[in-house]
């Protein structure tokens, strides 16, 4: 979006007015936050200590202008006084490790709906007999005696 001509707070106040009807498209997130990182650079939003209305103004033409929530904008502005850029967080989330494939998972709920949907501690006794005693190998990993 080009609005390197919008200079003022009362611009702003115009553009918003004129535009509360209007739902606008958002961009991918890497442009949007260029957008609205050079946008509180411009209107030197962090410097603005009164009147705090203008803050409030800025404010609410990026929510108007990317869709975001007011509380998501206000969280990117904080991030952008902290860090001194706007960064789209790509950090790796903790997940479990996949122990089970999709066949196991299925043999554990065939042995389950043949048992009548035993107690877990009367499930794994029978999930170890498979394995241990009548020596079935498709048992092994759901096996208790296997996990130990």
């Amino acid at each position: 979006m080009n609005d390197a001509n919008v200079e003022s707070i009362a611009q702003l106040r115009e553009i918003i007015k004129l535009t509360k009807q209007v739902e606008f498209q958002s961009l991918p997130k890497d442009k949007m936050y260029r957008w609205m990182s050079e946008t509180l650079t411009r209107f030197k939003y962090h410097k603005r200590v009164t009147p705090k209305k203008d803050r409030g103004i800025i404010l609410t033409y990026i929510c108007q202008m990317t869709g975001l929530s007011r509380s998501h904008a206000k969280c990117l502005c904080r991030r952008k006084k902290k860090v001194g850029k706007l960064v789209r967080i790509t950090e790796t989330r903790n997940s479990f490790p996949t122990f089970y494939d999709p066949s196991d998972i299925a043999l554990l709920v065939k042995t389950d709906n043949a048992h009548g949907r035993l107690s877990g501690k009367a499930t794994s006794e029978i999930l170890d007999r498979e394995y241990g005693i009548f020596g079935k190998t498709e048992y092994e990993k759901i096996s208790p005696t296997f996990r130990n």
